[in-house]
């Protein structure tokens, strides 16, 4: 029988949860600082988009790859540990970015190693809000790491746009990082006596538990592959509006400024960040069908990705606007599909597992964002780039509507 640790005492769980989901946020404010900064990195000449968007993408390609394995980790190991890793190597990687920022190369690969050293963050503060704290807890624990992460990115940007110059705010985040890691190992080290253990319940199966072969027979048949589509290009969308809209807003308007640009942005961002209050509301007052309410959410999103091909054309103010919009409900719509699966497999022990699964997927959309996206836009125009978002919602939506009854089904049998 596999055990889970938890903390017996409410007060102790709540000061290692409220640690861990402030470095979550601000982690998530430092990795995002090379997207938050691109427009003045090009502005400035010191990149292009298309090495600026590969420096992005190749930290999200080897996060992305190393949080499956991270996801297993925290089942298995320690999750404090990973908290560890990734404050106080990233700390050092961010004052490496800030001392030496000149060269592509060398940027691209110390970038990188912060990928690798974040490797199992995510996955450990899901698992200590989703299994390890009292029940009572949970759902609001849950509430806040889906808020905290786009609370970070909002920061990012805010910080860019205030900072008189991009590289300082590396420097910030190094010194904030490891102020982090020093709080964090004396609050766990403090509560670590109010953890105990308590048995999982059995998979459906009861057959290997260890090997997690009867996890994954389940999770199938709960439409794991249509939810990885889906959870794939629904963050796709969302890192596009909120990674490129600075650049396009530049390019599209020509009296916009790339700081001005910014500053709209952050509207954007902030609709994201509040997206977790409207799924919030919505499961506990209308549904608790995860999968239908997401579906839902994303029929309402279809007409505002329209917007985007009348870009130009319209005053700036509608397209942020109808981006907004979206990426407010496209975020509660990834509340449902994405943190309240995941914790539903918690009962298994295997919520880190997904977590880190569908995390891997939500840093390849940021890849294909700023890969496959930022090479779209420099070979064709923001135009013929708004028709292949369309295009992607129509794909999304028929998708998220065949997994609605597989999930039904599902939930039906293991949860009532």
């Amino acid at each position: 029988m596999m055990k889970q640790r938890y903390f017996r005492s409410a007060r102790s769980g709540a000061m290692v949860f409220l640690v861990a989901i402030l470095s979550f946020s601000f982690i998530t404010m430092t990795k995002t600082c090379f997207s938050s900064a691109m427009v003045f990195i090009v502005s400035e000449g010191t990149m292009t988009k298309f090495q600026t968007g590969n420096i992005v993408s190749v930290f999200y390609l080897v996060y992305a790859a190393l949080q499956i394995v991270g996801g297993f980790m925290v089942d298995k190991y320690p999750s404090e540990r990973f908290i560890t890793i990734g404050l106080f190597g990233a700390s050092v990687v961010n004052l490496l970015i800030y001392f030496n920022n000149q060269n592509y190369v060398f940027t691209m690969v110390v970038w990188a190693l912060n990928a690798i050293l974040q490797f199992g963050f995510y996955p450990a503060v899901f698992k200590i809000s989703s299994s390890m704290l009292k029940k009572s807890q949970r759902d609001t624990a849950l509430f806040l790491v889906g808020f905290s992460s786009p609370l970070g990115y909002t920061l990012s940007y805010l910080v860019a746009a205030i900072l008189p110059n991009w590289r300082y705010s590396f420097l910030i985040s190094s010194i904030g990082l490891a102020f982090f890691g020093i709080v964090w190992v004396l609050v766990f080290g403090f509560n670590r006596r109010d953890l105990v253990e308590e048995d999982l319940v059995e998979l459906p199966d009861g057959k290997n538990k260890e090997t997690g072969k009867g996890f994954w027979r389940i999770a199938v048949g709960g439409g794991l592959i249509l939810l990885c589509a889906c959870t794939l290009l629904r963050t796709t969308f969302e890192h596009c509006f909120r990674n490129l809209t600075p650049t396009m807003i530049k390019e599209c308007y020509d009296d916009v400024t790339p700081a001005f640009a910014t500053v709209l942005n952050i509207t954007i961002l902030l609709a994201s960040t509040f997206g977790n209050l409207l799924a919030r509301i919505l499961h506990k007052h209308v549904c608790k069908n995860e999968a239908k309410t997401a579906f839902i959410l994303l029929i309402c999103c279809l007409p505002l990705v329209t917007v985007t091909l009348l870009v130009g054309r319209v005053h700036y103010a509608v397209l942020v606007v109808a981006l907004s919009l979206f990426v407010w409900i496209a975020s509660a719509a990834g509340f449902f599909s994405f943190t309240l699966i995941c914790a539903r497999f918690g009962k298994w022990g295997k919520g880190g597992t997904l977590a880190g699964m569908l995390n891997a997927l939500g840093a390849l959309g940021i890849v294909i964002t700023n890969t496959v996206f930022t090479g779209i836009v420099e070979a064709t125009s923001w135009w013929e780039t708004s028709v292949i978002w369309v295009t992607m919602m129509v794909i999304l939506l028929v998708m998220s509507a065949i997994f609605v009854p597989v999930w039904t089904k599902f939930i039906k049998k293991h949860f009532h």
